[in-house]
């Protein structure tokens, strides 16, 4: 186990294994299918970091038995044990620092507009101050500890109106320093969804563009010049036309 360890907990995507407020959100088929595309790409995102394992707590479905789902080289992933959802994370986080880790991150498998980056100062942060949460409105992206605190897990996923003031309180509560990183997003809704495509799309186009700048020079180059009708092309610049 390395030092750095992000859980991503996740749900197998059958619609009746999701967040209830998700399944409101995204009625039918839908919701299973925005959760298998956000949960990749965030599971993406966490896999840039060469210094630290990615650990997929996992509550697995008869119809979803593994996260092949997620990633088509079945990475494998740590069962989620426990009576409710607030022992199943406390246990995740306890089983990756008895795996050997120093600093571990919850992230959630909805933050669409996480980058390493972030990760990475999360991570920083974990090196001085033993709690770090990353705020997305009301609810919070991202959760980490620098030391075991399942104390911080009571009440998980924290259905207060707003969950990094409640977690902040619980950690100086019992005398952890906290720290707040920058405002983040989470899918929850069809609003989110769309700024998340069109933020997709706004990304996609200088590349998308400077591609088609340069294939339409390159077909300017390759494209033999047409003589004007009734003008003939000199061979080189000492010939005059006849």
């Amino acid at each position: 186990m390395k030092e750095n360890c992000i859980i991503l907990y996740l749900h197998s995507p059958d619609g009746k294994n999701l967040d209830a407020d998700f399944r409101t959100a995204f009625p039918g088929p839908k919701a299973g299918e925005i959760y298998t595309q956000a949960a990749r790409e965030v599971y993406s995102v966490c896999n840039r970091l060469p210094d630290a394992q990615v650990v997929a707590a996992y509550e697995r479905s008869s119809h979803y038995p593994d996260i092949r789902w997620l990633d088509q080289d079945d990475p494998g992933f740590l069962a989620a044990r426990g009576e409710s959802l607030e022992e199943k994370t406390a246990k995740a986080f306890e089983w990756c620092f008895n795996a050997g880790a120093k600093r571990v991150i919850w992230v959630s498998p909805m933050a669409v507009w996480l980058d390493a980056a972030v990760l990475e100062e999360a991570f920083n942060i974990l090196k001085f101050k033993e709690v770090v949460i990353g705020p997305s409105g009301e609810k919070a992206y991202l959760f980490g500890v620098a030391t075991p605190c399942p104390e911080l897990c009571d009440g998980y996923p924290w259905r207060g109106k707003k969950q990094p003031e409640e977690i902040t309180a619980r950690a100086r509560k019992s005398r952890l320093n906290v720290e707040m990183l920058a405002e983040g997003g989470i899918v929850m809704d069809e609003k989110s969804y769309h700024q998340w495509l069109a933020a997709m799309r706004k990304d996609a186009m200088p590349e998308k563009a400077e591609k088609t700048e340069k294939a339409d020079k390159a077909e300017k180059t390759d494209k033999p010049q047409k003589a004007e009708k009734g003008v003939s092309r000199p061979e080189n610049p000492q010939q005059k036309p006849r």
